[in-house]
């Protein structure tokens, strides 16, 4: 009888251990959780000058503000010294620039 009931503890056991780790396997490690992290289009007036930051190559005066930004999409060196509106999103205290158009 003993040996019978230890023989069903182990079983019990065993069985939820692999139901764990079937578990555990039927996720994998970079798998989305369902969780969707977007930060909002940001809209910034200002002109744009030279500037040479660890994140970013120029900065944007801007209310009264200086900010760095940077693009991997636009070349800003075209519009240094113009007054331009620019869109993208802060990735810390460096912005990236979506779009950007001329301000008359």
């Amino acid at each position: 009888m003993k040996v019978f009931l230890v023989s069903i503890v182990v079983l019990f056991i065993l069985g939820a251990g692999g139901v764990f780790f079937l578990s555990m396997q039927s996720k994998s490690p970079g798998e989305s959780t369902g969780t969707v992290f977007k930060t909002e289009a940001v809209v910034k007036v200002g002109t744009i000058q030279p500037g040479n930051g660890d994140d970013y190559n120029h900065l944007l005066f801007s209310e009264g503000k200086t900010i760095g930004i940077t693009s991997y999409t636009i070349k800003l060196d075209q519009f240094v010294g113009k007054k331009v509106e620019v869109k993208g999103q802060y990735s810390g205290t460096t912005f990236y620039v979506d779009s950007i158009a001329p301000v008359e």
